[in-house]
This record gives structure tokens, C-alpha cells and sequence, in this order.
């Protein structure tokens, strides 16, 4: 069985990595057959997720 991951914060997966998935879903892609497409999104949104962290970006608060 294939199998994704997302390796990122909770917020980064709520802001970028739930775009994907869901864009994913909606263009007929199913884990079964696009395993590895679905995974290099996931990462992608991913490395949005430490870029910013790393440029200390947060969506209101005091990180």
C-alpha cells in the first residue's frame, strides 16, 4: 500500500498542505495511482511551511 506524509507544522498543514489535498480530490487523483504527484505537493507546501516559519510570518499573535 503507497502512503503520504506531510512533515510540517499543524498551521502550515491547515494554510498550505489542505490546498493541495484538496486540489488533489478535485482533479480525480486518488492516493492508489498518484501516490508520488500528491507527495511532492505535500512537500512542497511543506517547504511554504518553513520558509515561513524561518521569516517569522504568523497570522496574528506574537509567535
Amino acid at each position: 500500500m503507497k502512503s503520504i506524509c506531510y512533515k510540517g507544522t499543524v498551521a502550515g498543514y491547515r494554510e498550505f498542505a489542505r490546498r493541495e489535498l484538496l486540489k488533489a480530490a478535485f482533479m480525480g487523483q486518488t492516493i492508489a495511482r498518484d501516490a508520488g504527484r500528491i507527495q511532492r505537493a505535500l512537500d512542497r507546501a511543506a517547504g511554504q511551511d518553513r520558509v515561513r516559519k524561518v521569516l517569522g510570518y504568523t497570522k496574528g499573535g506574537i509567535a
